[in-house]
């Protein structure tokens, strides 16, 4: 993505990748994160990785981001 659409994005609310790696990038430089688990889509296959932790803990990671986007769609009220 050009940096024309990135700021574009940006500007409108959107998280792009670079967006998210650039955060990301921040916060592990500052110490705050101790795993991580991401999904990746590069259109045609989806791949996913995690750091140093037990299987059940990356699943688990994986299922609250799940379940926080799912509350970003509806409203369970």
């Amino acid at each position: 993505m050009n940096e024309i659409n990135e700021y574009r994005a940006i500007k409108e609310g959107k998280a792009t990748p670079k967006y998210l790696i650039d955060e990301l990038q921040r916060e592990y430089e500052q110490g705050n994160i101790k795993h991580i688990a991401v999904v990746i889509s590069n259109g045609d296959t989806i791949n996913t990785a995690w750091s140093a932790m037990d299987n059940t803990k990356a699943i688990g990671l994986l299922e609250c981001g799940k379940r926080e986007m799912l509350d970003d769609m509806y409203d369970w009220e």
